[in-house]
């Protein structure tokens, strides 16, 4: 077998599996929502609808924490805490997405993200609670 032929059985081999982890990972993460939403409510995924809520960001559920009394005290270190909370909210607006689901009598709303390598899912969602006053679909 020369070179060209091996190449050529390599390119064979490795094409599928790389089609499909692209296909997971090119997976919209309103899939996440859907399938998660699916399995909390036992409702088949046909009769699951998902939608995007692009108002809403993963940071409006970020609880605010309090610094201990050793950092508050310290105006250099308080401005670091302050500055790693702000990074914190910032990332999850950036990498998340929220969405709504609805089916069989029930809603909800995911906040949903990638998932690392080597998950068996592209995503990671999360139930969140309706904030006040954020009208329901």
């Amino acid at each position: 077998m020369n070179d060209r032929q091996r190449w050529l059985k390599r390119i064979a081999y490795v094409w599928p599996v790389g089609l499909a982890l692209c296909l997971l990972a090119c997976q919209p993460l309103s899939e996440g929502a859907k399938t998660d939403f699916s399995k909390s409510f036992t409702c088949p995924m046909e009769r699951v609808e998902v939608r995007a809520r692009p108002e809403l960001h993963p940071s409006d559920w970020f609880k605010p924490r309090t610094p201990t009394s050793e950092i508050a005290s310290d105006p250099g270190r308080l401005k670091m805490w302050q500055d790693e909370q702000e990074s914190l909210r910032a990332y999850g607006d950036k990498y998340h997405s929220i969405y709504e689901a609805r089916g069989c009598g029930h809603q909800a709303l995911y906040e949903c993200g990638r998932s690392s390598k080597g998950s068996s899912q592209s995503w990671i969602c999360h139930q969140q609670p309706y904030p006040p006053g954020v009208p329901q679909w």
